[in-house]
């Protein structure tokens, strides 16, 4: 975490919104320069001599990097300043340049810019992950061993993200083969600074009780999951059909007799918890035995591709102020998270590594992250004028949006072009219950010799 002495005051006064909020990251970016040792591999040498490319220069250019080769985007980035640098030297710099630079910088950008947009009271936040496939290296702990081919390197990004105002408020990245999702979830749900009530959404993959109770205790945070039908036994009993209804889930981690009595009645579950000498090593449950846990369970018929089917979701949330109506349409905002994961890749680029080690590869992925929060955040204040003729209400182009703007935060002089007039110009139209089976296509690394010209 940065330190709070090293971060200066930075505020968005009122004007022209592109402009401060590059002020404010390049503001943010200078703090950090001025103790490059918190960040440094080498606190006693690193970033002590004059280069080419020092501290600021560094960590701008990781932001800034789009999918082209190293020397292209070295070239753009430093030749409009007049300046020729090599891809050793970059190598060399970014060597000394720990993941936790990044990290803390994505901390600090969320924590000034504090988006605010809500849902009648509530900041939406969706969790979900993505894996990112790099270069491979059987030395690594990403390397994932595949039978029939030779294997991938991959890291598995754990996203929490802003649905409403389209930002990552934290990120937590783990080599693939040791990827745990609902543990990462609340992991990030526990470290976020929250303002207010919070709604967490989820897929079926956080169905967990242990994900649910920690988020149960955590203050002014409800939860929103979907689940698999007959998740847990006490749902088994419940019809197909339309309900909205409460269970309690009854969980011990004993085997005295008295808890197998109560398990072979079906008046309690046994959960592996923690041992009394020791942590068990597949430990699911966390906290103390006896426990209840009350869950409010909605199911609902939903139409795919013209065959009926039900889904069901778990969630905290009060029936008075949340009818399952409610429900519904906050679960079809968790989609967001899914657009932004293809954003991400595509858009700014975060599927074209420039680098083979490690930390290196952390460092862009933290980078590409950055560059989207400051994207969106510029793209998403872009008002839209909609003409009275169209057939559709419009929107921005946020794949323009985010060309433009990562365009304006490489610029440099005096008086640079308006990125908010530009995006303006180009839009899209807004086709709502639009529908399109999602296509799952594994993907492999981009290699150097294949990038685009």
């Amino acid at each position: 975490m940065m330190p709070a002495s090293v971060v200066k005051e930075h505020r968005l006064p009122m004007g022209q919104y592109a402009k401060q909020l590059k002020n404010v990251l390049a503001g943010l970016i200078s703090d950090m320069a001025e103790c490059p040792s918190l960040w440094s591999r080498n606190p006693a040498s690193d970033f002590r001599r004059s280069r080419k490319i020092p501290f600021a220069s560094l960590v701008c250019l990781l932001l800034s990097a789009g999918g082209n080769s190293l020397n292209k985007e070295l070239y753009d980035y430093f030749h409009p300043r007049g300046m020729h640098v090599t891809a050793s030297a970059f190598v060399q710099q970014r060597g000394k340049l720990l993941p936790e630079a990044l990290e803390d910088l994505l901390h600090a950008f969320n924590r000034v810019c504090r988006d605010e947009k809500q849902y009648k009271g509530y900041r939406l936040l969706a969790v979900d992950g993505c894996t990112m496939t790099y270069a491979r290296d059987l030395s690594q702990d990403t390397f994932m061993p595949k039978s029939g081919t030779d294997g991938v390197n991959q890291f598995h990004v754990n996203a929490l993200y802003d649905l409403l105002n389209k930002t990552y408020a934290d990120v937590i990245i783990q080599p693939k083969p040791e990827a745990n999702e609902p543990k990462a979830a609340w992991q990030m749900m526990e470290r976020l600074s929250l303002f207010g009530k919070t709604i967490l959404t989820a897929d079926r993959g956080y169905g967990g009780i242990n994900l649910i109770e920690h988020v149960r205790r955590i203050p002014d945070v409800d939860y929103l999951i979907r689940i698999k039908n007959g998740l847990w036994k006490e749902m088994r009993d419940l019809p197909m059909a339309d309900f909205d209804t409460c269970i309690t889930i009854r969980l011990r981690t004993t085997q005295t007799n008295a808890d197998r009595q109560a398990y072979e009645e079906g008046d309690a579950k046994w959960i592996a918890g923690h041992g009394k000498h020791g942590d068990r090593k597949q430990a699911t449950w966390d906290f103390e035995s006896p426990y209840e846990v009350p869950v409010r369970i909605i199911r609902f018929r939903i139409s795919d591709n013209g065959e009926d089917r039900y889904e069901t979701i778990a969630t905290s949330l009060p029936k008075e102020e949340f009818p399952p109506s409610v429900l519904k349409y906050l679960y079809h905002l968790r989609w967001g998270i899914e657009t932004s994961f293809r954003e991400l890749k595509y858009a700014i680029g975060v599927t074209n590594f420039h680098a083979k080690k490690h930390d290196s590869v952390l460092q862009e992925i933290l980078a590409r992250i950055i560059m989207y929060n400051f994207c969106e955040r510029i793209t998403l204040h872009v008002v839209i004028s909609q003409s009275a003729g169209r057939k559709w209400a419009c929107q921005a182009n946020y794949t323009m949006g985010i060309h433009i703007c990562r365009a304006y935060f490489r610029t440099t002089g005096t008086d640079p072009p308006d990125p908010e007039s530009e995006i303006a110009q180009y839009v899209l139209p807004i086709r709502p219950n639009r529908a399109d089976r999602r296509k799952v296509i594994p993907k492999q690394a981009v290699y150097f010799t294949y990038r685009i010209a």
